[in-house]
């Protein structure tokens, strides 16, 4: 007895569908190889289970801590004695800016007036935007302050800014120009260029970076 149209439709449609479920296994199988051998499978990590990124050859991980601050530098409205040399190094380049952008206004040889210099250095320490960008950061196992005029700028290091720094640098600026009064200040400026060496390795001003040397700074 011969197969009715019915059974013959039925054949057909179990063939087909042998041959797709043939096909789909080689293609799970081109897939694999090809993901084993030629492709990178990026996987994406979970956070919470910190692993650690695979970096490539030739390059190091960097990871950075804030500085260990202790009860004085966070409540005391003074540079704790330990960034004293930083401090006296950060007014001493504020103040020598500040002198060297009116100066550079005039020929050379030219001699700013007296009251015009006072104006000039009070307005150094009043300034507190120039001090905005100055904190303390963690550079070599060492606490430092860290902006401009410090070499401690171009390390790498989280800084943690604001709060007392700027009231403190502030501070110390004001107590040095007292201290030294304009004419010396402007004299020094005009012969070195420079007020590093007057605020922070003369007697006049107490050596405040006489225990630092060169190198350690």
């Amino acid at each position: 007895m011969f197969p009715s149209l019915v059974q013959k439709m039925m054949y057909v449609f179990l063939i087909v569908l042998l041959i797709g479920e043939l096909g789909k296994g080689d293609t799970l199988g081109e897939d694999e190889d090809h993901d084993g051998v030629g492709s990178v499978v990026e996987e994406e990590e979970d956070p919470d289970e910190g692993e650690t990124t695979v970096l490539p050859p030739g390059m190091q991980k960097l990871s950075f801590k804030p500085a260990n601050l202790t009860e004085e530098d966070h409540h005391s409205l003074h540079m704790p004695s330990d960034l004293m040399c930083d401090g006296c190094r950060v007014v001493a380049h504020i103040v020598a800016k500040r002198l060297n952008r009116i100066q550079s206004r005039y020929k050379e040889g030219h001699r700013l007036l007296e009251s015009d210099v006072i104006d000039i250095l009070d307005n150094a320490c009043r300034d507190e935007d120039s001090f905005n960008e100055y904190g303390v950061k963690e550079v070599k196992g060492k606490k430092r302050l860290s902006g401009e005029g410090l070499e401690t700028k171009d390390e790498a290091g989280m800084m943690q800014g604001g709060g007392k720094w700027p009231h403190r640098l502030q501070q110390m600026c004001e107590q040095y120009v007292g201290n030294l009064g304009d004419e010396v200040i402007y004299e020094e400026f005009l012969v070195n260029g420079s007020l590093e060496n007057l605020f922070c390795y003369s007697e006049e001003n107490g050596n405040v970076c006489y225990h630092k040397t060169k190198d350690e700074l």
